[in-house]
């Protein structure tokens, strides 16, 4: 499932269940995705990490896992992508960046966690 998220990182809400099961308490981190973009002013290079939680169980299984680890991660996070909004003179631009959950459940719930900066409703807000 994917969610596209206006990019507010600060306004950002993880659901503390697992994110690869969706099922049990939140037990720990195991990775990190890191967010590159440009700052504002389009002349700095910066960086956002957001951390997904996982379960006892998930976090052990994924810690023993050697091969193909990418691939049994539960979350991928696109780079920040502009989309342009507006009519000839009064054009904008929305940065925003996409997350693909493999699980779905998850996806369902982080959405409705974020659904004041999906990027439909911001950009049929700035229109």
């Amino acid at each position: 499932m994917k969610v596209s998220l206006a990019f507010y990182p600060a306004r950002f809400k993880i659901p503390q269940i697992c994110s690869r099961c969706a099922q049990n308490p939140f037990f720990g981190y195991d990775e990190e995705k890191v967010i590159e973009y440009t700052d504002w002013s389009g002349k700095r290079w910066r960086k956002w990490t957001i951390r997904f939680p996982y379960c006892q169980s998930c976090l052990e299984s994924l810690r023993k896992k050697k091969l193909f680890k990418g691939k049994a991660k539960s979350v991928e996070v696109s780079t920040v992508e502009t989309k342009k909004v507006g009519g000839f003179l009064k054009k904008k631009k929305i940065p925003y960046v996409t997350f693909d959950f493999k699980n779905d459940e998850y996806g369902r719930l982080f959405e409705e966690a974020n659904r004041d900066i999906l990027l439909g409703k911001v950009v049929s807000q700035s229109k």
